[in-house]
């Protein structure tokens, strides 16, 4: 992330990424890296409004003058924090989905999984009947 004070161990650390992932980077050369991570560190320096998420990072990155820090950027924006969401959902489905449940169309199944992962969020009963009540066509008719 941008900060206003930069150090050695900052340009290390681009040497060290750029050297460990060369085809990421188009095998571009290190010092080219090197220099437009200077670049950048100018940028943020002389910036009074530092971006503070990765998203608006990516948004005030101009990708023809720096290029391979959008990359790194873009990558660091998909990389998870860590697998405990992913653990979490996965736990989740197993308790949902059960040999009970097997025949669940895909639809309920993600709604449920919704209203577990998120069971803290409010929810106004009154409202959910009345948008219920509001559905025109509540049953599905039955054709011999």
């Amino acid at each position: 992330m941008p900060k206003s004070e930069y150090s050695n161990e900052d340009i290390e650390t681009v040497k060290q990424l750029a050297t460990d992932y060369p085809l990421l980077l188009d095998n571009t050369p290190v010092s080219v890296i090197v220099n437009e991570y200077r670049l950048w560190m100018v940028k943020w320096q002389r910036s009074q409004d530092i971006p503070q998420s990765i998203s608006d990072l990516i948004l005030n990155c101009d990708i023809d003058m720096y290029p391979n820090i959008r990359k790194f950027l873009c990558i660091m924006a998909t990389l998870p924090v860590s697998v405990a969401t992913a653990e979490r959902s996965f736990s989740t489905l197993r308790r949902i989905k059960s040999w009970l449940r097997s025949s669940m169309v895909e639809d309920r199944l993600t709604g449920l999984a919704l209203l577990h992962v998120h069971k803290n969020v409010p929810i106004d009963v009154n409202d959910v009947i009345t948008r219920f009540g509001r559905r025109r066509k509540r049953k599905i008719d039955f054709a011999i």
